[in-house]
């Protein structure tokens, strides 16, 4: 499963609404409600149902935080990793069995396979880089990050630049877990 690579990953904060674009999820987050854009494609319709039991999740739990963009944000992070990690899963064991062959026997067939595998770990890591190079970004835009609290602001209750805490823990566990 690759993640989508036409573009490059982002999480836009407006006024009213958070942007993401992350893989194959693309959705916008209002502070009562989240929308989740589709697309035709297997590989998307099975993340898309990942995250729809992950926003479940996420939005009657008690345990996560008390916003609601928050919680959507959080379980398309969660989405977005599991997707990557599920694209780990595939990849890597494949270079391993290749390069074990080759320790047997050296052949085009084999070289080739390294070849194209090399090609998808490559796509991969750079897939992976750019996510983390998003969360770098983001964390070091504290307007961004306190202008994520969208029910705040709903409520004529901004929160100033420097309290973002919750929303900072969130970006950095999920940056972390990249490499992880």
């Amino acid at each position: 499963m690759k993640p989508s690579s036409n573009k490059a990953p982002s999480i836009l904060v407006r006024e009213k609404a958070i942007i993401v674009n992350l893989g194959n999820i693309r959705a916008l987050i209002k502070d009562d409600c989240v929308y989740i854009f589709d697309s035709p494609s297997e590989e998307t319709h099975e993340i898309q149902s990942f995250l729809m039991h992950e926003l479940q999740g996420n939005i009657l739990s008690n345990s996560s935080s008390k916003y609601f963009e928050l919680k959507c944000l959080e379980a398309i992070l969660n989405t977005n990793l599991h997707s990557l990690l599920k694209t780990q899963s595939v990849i890597l064991p494949q270079i391993e069995d290749v390069l074990e062959k080759l320790n047997l026997e050296v052949n085009q067939e084999l070289l080739k396979s390294l070849l194209i595998l090399k090609n998808e770990f490559t796509q991969f890591k750079a897939t992976v880089d750019s996510v983390h190079r998003l969360y770098d970004n983001l964390l070091s835009n504290n307007e961004d990050l306190a202008s994520m609290f969208l029910s705040e602001k709903a409520h004529n209750k901004p929160r100033k630049c420097e309290d973002h805490g919750e929303v900072e823990l969130l970006l950095e566990h999920y940056q972390g877990s990249l490499y992880g």
